[in-house]
């Protein structure tokens, strides 16, 4: 049992590579609002795909870690979408050759 759940957490593996970064640097930008709504999309989501992976197709530990994943998943996903749309992402430093200077000096 602990190999299938191993083995189906790859994907979420995957995800949250990607879904961790953006997060910690969007906190540090104090930007917090499309974590939040994305949180909330994969919430929402994970009940929905707990009953369909479990109880529908009765997949048991399987479907509990695919259902995570897919959840994992529909976070980045809705997470990206709603700072695409938005623009909420700032370059950090800007097209001056002076400041891009400045932001590449080590702290």
């Amino acid at each position: 049992m602990a190999r299938t759940y191993l083995i189906f957490s790859l994907p979420d593996l995957v995800t949250n590579s990607f879904l961790h970064p953006i997060c910690i640097y969007l906190r540090t930008q104090e930007i917090t609002h499309p974590l939040a709504q994305a949180f909330l999309v994969g919430t929402l989501l994970h009940l929905p795909f707990n009953y369909i992976l479990i109880m529908s197709l009765c997949l048991g530990v399987t479907g509990v870690v695919a259902a995570f994943a897919v959840s994992n998943f529909s976070i980045l996903l809705s997470f990206v979408g709603r700072v695409l749309l938005s623009g909420v992402h700032h370059p950090t430093c800007s097209s001056n050759p002076l400041s891009s200077f400045i932001c590449s000096l080590p702290p």
